[in-house]
This record gives C-alpha cells, structure tokens and sequence, in this order.
C-alpha cells in the first residue's frame, strides 16, 4: 500500500492528545460481543495458527540454542533488530555481524522472523526512542536494510510494550500515555513507507502493547485513517485464559479492530508446574477467536522467572515437551469453540482433536479415543475435567461431545467469574441464570459502562466497568473496586424456584483503614452474613422463589477506594444427586 509521508512532530487531536469516548462506536448487543472475540476476522478465511517463540539471538544469545530450538521444532520466531549495534557509524550497516545475520542462520533451518524494532541510536535523537522527522527517516532506512538483506523476515513489530514505562525512553515517554499513541504511528509510518520501498508485502504490526488496553489502542486507529498498520501485535499477560474472548471482543469494537489480523507475539508464565497447561489451554482458546499466531516467551531462560522452552543446559523443558505436543498435533489443524456451557471449555482442531477443561465433571471416551495431557503423555481413565489443566482427546476419525465424549452431570448453575461479561449498550447486561453487576451509589442503583481500558493514566490496562461520573468505581471478572460508602452488588434471578447452595468467597484487599461488610437477601428477606474484618466466607443452603432474586452486596466501612476480590457460585445440588451421595 501506500503510506502517507513521514511527518516531524505528533499527530494530535484537540488538546494535543488522542481521545476516544467509550460510547464512540455503534453498541453490539451482550450475546453479539461475546461472540465477536471468539470469531475469526469475518472476511478472511481461517488458517491453522502459527505457534512461534520469542527469542534472543539479536542480544547474544548464542545460536547454540538453535539446534534445541529446531529439535522441537520452532519454525517461527520473534526476535529483535539491534539498530544501535549494527549502526555503530552514522549511515554504515554492520550486517554480517551475528546480531544482525542470525535471520539467516534461522532461515537455513526453515524459520521465519518477526523483526521487533524499538530502541534508538545514538546517532540520531540522542539515542532515545526515535522521534524527529531524521530520527524516523533513519530507523526506517534500517529496517529496510534488515528487511531487504532477509527474506525471512515476514512482519515488523514497530514497538516493544509501547504502552509500558518499560520500553520506551525520552520525550515519548516523557509526553504521556495520551500521546504516546501519536509517537508509535509516527514509527510505524516511517517503517512502513521504507519497507513498503524494498518489499511490500511485509506485514507491519502496530500497538505493540502489553496487555490488552482498547482504550490505548483505539484512538491509534482512529488516526491510522490510510491502514498504516498491517496487523495488531500484543502480550496479553494480564488476562485470564477464559477472559480473552470478552476483552478481545472489546478491542475488535473498533471498526478498524474488526477484521484486522492479530497475532500475539508475546505471552507466557511465572507458574512453571502449569506452564505446559497455560500453553496448551491458550492456544486452543486464541486458535477458536482467529489469532493469527501465538508466540512464546521464552525459548530459552533469561533469568527472569518465566517458564521456557529450553533449560540453560540446552535441554528441553517440560513445557518444550507441551510446545512439541501441540505443535504436533494441533499446528495443522483449525479450531473452533464447542463449549457445551461457560464453565466448560472445549475446542475441536477440525473434528478429530478435541481440548478440553473446565469445573469438575466426569469425562467419559468410547473404544477408539485417546486422552492425552498438555505434554502428550497418554492418559488411562477414569477421567475428569480441572479448571487450570486440559484433557486432547484424539481420534482417527471424529470426536464429538455428546456422542463418543460424554460429559457427567455438574451442579453449578452460576459463576461470577466464567459468566463476567460486557454489555454491549449502557446498561443493559441483564439475564436470568446469571449473576447481574450493578452499583448503588448515594442509594440509588447504577448499571455499569464498560470502559476500554488505559483509555487514561492510573486506570487497568485491560477491559473492565466503571461508572459515569464515578471513575473510582470499578469492576472485573474478579475484582471490585469501591469508592466511599457506595457498594457493588450481584442479582441473580433463577430460572425455576427451589433449594440453590451459594458459595461466596470476598476478600479486602490491601491494609487500608476500615472493614468489608457484605448483606445478601433473598427476594425481600435478609440473610445473615458472617465473616471477619477482611473476609466473607458464604457457604449455605438458599431457597429461591420464581421473579425473586438473590442479590449480594459489598463494600467497606470506612472512606477512600478499596480493592476487592470474589468470587460467587450457585450449585443445584438436585441435578446431581449421584454426586451428592457420593460427598457424603
């Protein structure tokens, strides 16, 4: 394509800073906008995502590496161009250095490149993130250099967690999150236009952000009017596996987000006896919404605390074994979300692989089906689903749930958590079956807005709700924030009367001054509440009646904005009672 001319200074709106209402964008009904995030883009047709890993031979890491790497095998790696060690003279590439050349040696193996591109050169802008119109001229000169010497190179990331504090420097940093936004489409012009002159059909990857903050990322797009950037490049660390539809369907509510390729070039775990299953588990979660590829991180342990594919002895990890395993078996093939219920996970690679977790039940497998767990190790029954670990049952032919995958009874009715969702219009995220959120403040009830996330300073970096003219306020999946001597309540209007068992667990966060207190009716009548100074603990019996709902209250004595977790379960123990003999 081609890309507007690079301009010196920013690209602003009024005030100087790219601002974005939350309401901007037409509204997606509830049901719509969680089906958003677990579609593909709806006018490509559907490939087998990538499965990649981050690496870093651009800062040293030696190429030995590579051959346990191809053992497992990697074909696709994101890795970074070091402009200030190959440009160590204004104007003069050092392209035969192994920092710049180990595209080469990856292409020699069969892998392709993601080239990030973030930090600056002494020669230009003092070394900072680069930002003048010479400074940008010249980091797209050498990203065309890298690009042109190595045909490997298949994307550019302009930007490594360009909405952190981490990897930027300088007046970009220095300006602001409101403006940084301005900054990064400056970059991702500038590259683009010089790659766009050596070879445009490398797909240039904007955002480049950690997390997944729509609020950061919209405005971005309302400036890229001529589709300077190819693709989103983000790091979802901070959303749970079973979030990622709902705040990915966020972030697709952008006209320009909606059939834009993303692909997620950084993501990974601290919790190394989990990591096989967190890579298993958002695979197949990512796969089902259309993510293009999904890259690990790290390849080989940098001392931070990550679980990587490769030890420091050059041997393969566990969760290498994981990477190996689905690889293997799912990297061919295309996903689709079968979840029977929302607090059952399960997604089909065409209709012979199925991956499935979620709350407790039994699992039941015809002759002819094996399980297997997130390393590929064959499992022998009797089996039964976890919320943190996935079952693949593989087949020769087909698995389908119902028929030759037969799931046991579950109890559980409702959940805070697997049901958290965003409503598409102000205040409408009502529903029977389902914990309802809503505020009370000055006594008088308020429905929720959902805002974008890092839409502003000091505000989560993810999609969450808050209130309108009460920002302190907010809400997640698993959080409650409360301002004052308002409070945050949950409803739940039953389908069908009769004997529910709640379980509540909330806990105040922190070692501010004052105490949580939670009420809870039933219908009109209060119920007892117990708990200490910090926590409730809710475990009882509750008789529903039809049109009358359970609500559930929370807030904390005392003044100032208070953080709080929870989490509310309803279980119908009649619907089970094979399992209710059991417990006993």
């Amino acid at each position: 394509m081609m890309r507007k001319t690079v301009i010196a200074g920013l690209l602003v709106a009024t005030g100087g800073a790219l601002a974005l209402s939350v309401v901007q964008f037409p509204a997606m009904p509830l049901l719509a906008q969680e089906a958003a995030g677990r579609q593909a883009a709806s006018g490509a047709a559907r490939q087998p995502m990538r499965l990649g890993a981050a690496t870093n031979f651009s800062q040293g890491a030696p190429l030995g590496v590579l051959g346990a790497a191809e053992s497992l095998p990697v074909r696709h790696f994101r890795d970074g161009g070091r402009w200030s060690a190959i440009e160590r003279e204004r104007g003069s590439y050092r392209l035969d250095i192994a920092r710049a050349n180990f595209p080469a040696r990856l292409s020699r193996s069969g892998g392709d490149l993601i080239l990030t591109v973030n930090w600056g050169n002494r020669h230009y802008d003092g070394g900072r993130t680069p930002y003048s119109a010479e400074g940008l001229e010249a980091l797209g000169r050498f990203v065309a250099a890298m690009v042109e010497r190595h045909p490997n190179i298949r994307a550019v990331e302009v930007g490594n967690e360009f909405n952190s504090a981490n990897f930027v420097n300088g007046p970009v940093r220095d300006a602001g999150i409101a403006r940084r936004g301005a900054y990064h489409l400056n970059m991702v012009r500038a590259v683009g236009e010089a790659v766009d002159e050596v070879r445009p059909g490398v797909r240039i990857l904007g955002g480049a952000t950690h997390s997944l903050p729509a609020g950061y990322l919209w405005p971005i797009l309302d400036e890229d009017e001529e589709g300077l950037i190819d693709g989103l490049a983000l790091h979802p660390y901070t959303t749970p596996i079973d979030q990622l539809a709902a705040q990915i369907g966020v972030v697709r509510r952008h006209p320009a987000a909606r059939d834009m390729p993303i692909e997620i070039t950084e993501w990974g775990t601290k919790d190394h006896e989990l990591a096989p299953d967190h890579l298993l588990r958002g695979y197949a979660a990512l796969a089902a919404l259309g993510v293009e590829s999904l890259y690990w991180y790290p390849l080989n342990e940098r001392g931070d605390g990550y679980a990587a594919l490769i030890d420091r002895a050059g041997n393969v990890t566990r969760t290498g074994e994981a990477f190996r395993y689905v690889q293997a078996r799912l990297g061919q093939r295309i996903a689709r979300d079968v979840s029977p219920d929302p607090f059952t996970k399960a997604y089909l690679f065409d209709d012979d692989t199925l991956v499935i977790w979620g709350e407790p039940r039994d699992v039941q497998l015809a002759a002819g089906l094996t399980a297997r767990n997130a390393a590929g190790e064959v499992l022998s029954g009797p089996f039964s689903l976890a919320a943190d670990r996935a079952l693949v049952i593989e087949a020769e032919r087909t698995v389908a749930l119902g028929e030759n995958v037969r799931l046991g009874c579950s109890a559980l009715v409702a959940d805070s958590f697997y049901q958290f969702a965003f409503p598409g219009e102000a205040g409408g995220n009502a529903g029977a079956g389902r914990f309802v959120p809503f505020a009370v403040t000055a006594n008088s009830r308020a429905n929720w807005l959902v805002r974008p996330g890092q839409e502003r300073a000091g505000v989560p970096w993810t999609p969450y709700l808050s209130l309108d003219g009460t920002p302190q306020m907010r809400l997640t999946a698993s959080g409650m924030r409360v301002f004052g001597d308002a409070q945050i309540g949950h409803e739940f209007l039953p389908r069908q009367t009769g004997p529910l068992h709640l379980e509540a667990r909330l806990q105040l966060a922190g070692r501010g001054p004052g105490e949580l207190r939670v009420s809870l009716r039933n219908g009109e009548a209060p119920i007892t509440v117990e708990g200490e100074a910090r926590a409730v603990s809710i475990d009882q019996m509750i008789n529903l009646q039809q049109g009358q709902g359970l609500t559930i209250l929370a807030g904390v004595d005392g003044q100032g904005v208070r953080n709080i977790s929870y989490r509310l379960r309803l279980h119908d123990r009649a619907r089970c009672p094979a399992l209710a003999q059991r417990a006993d």
